[in-house]
Order: C-alpha cells, then sequence, then structure tokens
C-alpha cells in the first residue's frame, strides 16, 4: 500500500494541537495527520528532507541534494578583516 506521506522541515516545538510537541527534521508523517492540516508550512513532500537521506551515498551529498528546496544558499561571506600586525620599531 503507498500512503500519501510529507516529510518535517524543520525541528521545532509546536503547541497547536494543546500541548507542546516536539518535531523532529526529515521524520515522515501521514499527509492527512492533523498536525499536518494544522502547520503545513513545516512539512513537505520533497523526499530531500527524509530522516536518513545523509546516508544514501558515500562522501559529500550530489549538489542538487546539498541545498533543500526554496531555500536560498547562505550568502558567501565577503573578504575577511585585514589583520593587524604588531608594530615594529624602526631601526
Amino acid at each position: 500500500m503507498n500512503f500519501p506521506h510529507v516529510f518535517a522541515k524543520a525541528s521545532v516545538v509546536v503547541s497547536e494541537l494543546g500541548y507542546p510537541f516536539g518535531l523532529k527534521q526529515g521524520t515522515c508523517w501521514f499527509a492527512d495527520d492533523p498536525l499536518v492540516k494544522l502547520r503545513p508550512d513545516l512539512f513537505t513532500e520533497d523526499c530531500r528532507y527524509a530522516v536518513g537521506r545523509d546516508q544514501s551515498w558515500t562522501g559529500d551529498p550530489p549538489e542538487c541534494m546539498m541545498v533543500p528546496p526554496d531555500d536560498e544558499p547562505l550568502a558567501r561571506r565577503g573578504p575577511g578583516r585585514p589583520r593587524t600586525r604588531p608594530l615594529v620599531p624602526a631601526g
């Protein structure tokens, strides 16, 4: 049987169920679960969020798996600040 399912996009504590509940990134949920219906923004059908996805290859992940969908890559850092050298007395 194939049930519609989604994956948690982040690890957060939610209280929509009337009590604090720890949602863990990458966990698989039924698409018709009450929490999924209450907070669809926390879930995705994209399997790149699945738990254990980093264990399906060796070495660095494939490029298509490195940046989660709908997330912008982190901005590259600008040039570092120049380091100051201790003053050396002349002569």
